[in-house]
């Protein structure tokens, strides 16, 4: 009998480098980040068994920012650099190079995980990969099946919603720009999934899911780096799910996780249950 690796959260995606400009404000430091690290760190920072399927390059500082994780594919690839501009939330990005494909054949034979987080960047992971590992509940933040490039490296955001297969997701994040970017109706998107989640920014998360629909508001907190906020969003709402937690406590202790992510750079977070719960404390 093959050995199954255990896990309570694997997550598949590609790694990256931010590049980011706020305002009139140019940082060149690269700090590394992508979906895949963001909501790994999160899993990690909130006690749980975790792997991640993804493409690696030697010089990406993965033991320094996740030392705790499992690596279970170890194909290479360049690590993309996305080039952040921002004005107050608002994002734009460029993209000049992506090379990472992440395929099925690559995977261990024998995976099960609680969990299973699927955040694309830009199109490198199949449609198909809920199907690869057996898992019991699922969360997809599609951001990067919507993504596009131009010539000059900008990114756009394409309607692609017929990647995303019905009844293949527990739970689906997207965010409020992606949805009017996109023009993807959320009766659409309400029928892929049993929840859906609508990150709004600083006006907090919308939840749909039967027949709640819910907003929950954002804590009010200063922030240094705005990347990845939705991802440790997802993430802890998903893992707070998994726990037994109702929808509206789930999306309140996701929104303290994130809250408490954007005030460090890049990977350079804590989530601490002491100060996750002073956070919820002052609801």
């Amino acid at each position: 009998m093959k050995k199954t690796s255990l896990y309570d959260f694997v997550s598949i995606g590609s790694l990256s480098y931010d590049r980011n400009q706020y305002d009139k404000i140019v940082n060149n430091k690269l700090v590394p980040g992508g979906a895949v690290a963001y909501s790994a760190k999160t899993s990690i920072n909130l006690g749980l068994q975790t792997g991640i399927i993804t493409s690696i390059h030697k010089d990406y500082p993965l033991e320094k920012n996740l030392g705790k994780v499992d690596i279970l594919t170890r194909n290479k690839s360049e690590i993309p650099i996305f080039h952040n501009f921002f004005s107050g939330q608002i994002r734009q990005q460029k993209l000049f190079d992506f090379s990472t494909r992440i395929k099925k054949k690559d995977l261990p034979e024998s995976v099960f995980s609680k969990i299973l987080f699927v955040a694309p960047l830009f199109d490198e992971i199949p449609t198909d990969c809920s199907d690869w590992i057996d898992h019991k509940i699922s969360c997809l933040v599609p951001s990067g099946w919507f993504r596009e490039k131009n010539k000059n490296g900008n990114i756009y955001l394409k309607n692609n919603i017929r990647k995303i297969h019905d009844g293949k997701w527990d739970i689906i994040v997207i965010s409020k720009d992606e949805l009017k970017s996109t023009n993807v109706k959320i009766s659409t998107l309400k029928k892929k999934s049993s929840y859906l989640c609508i990150t709004k920014g600083h006006d907090g998360v919308q939840i749909i899911s039967g027949n709640e629909n819910f907003t929950v508001p954002a804590f009010e907190i200063g922030h240094k780096d705005l990347n990845g906020a939705g991802d440790v969003w997802a993430a802890s709402f998903t893992i707070a799910i998994s726990q037994g937690k109702n929808s509206l406590e789930s999306a309140y202790f996701a929104n303290a996780c994130s809250a408490i992510s954007i005030k460090y750079d890049g990977l350079n977070f804590n989530l601490r249950n002491s100060e996750i719960y002073r956070l919820l404390d002052t609801i």
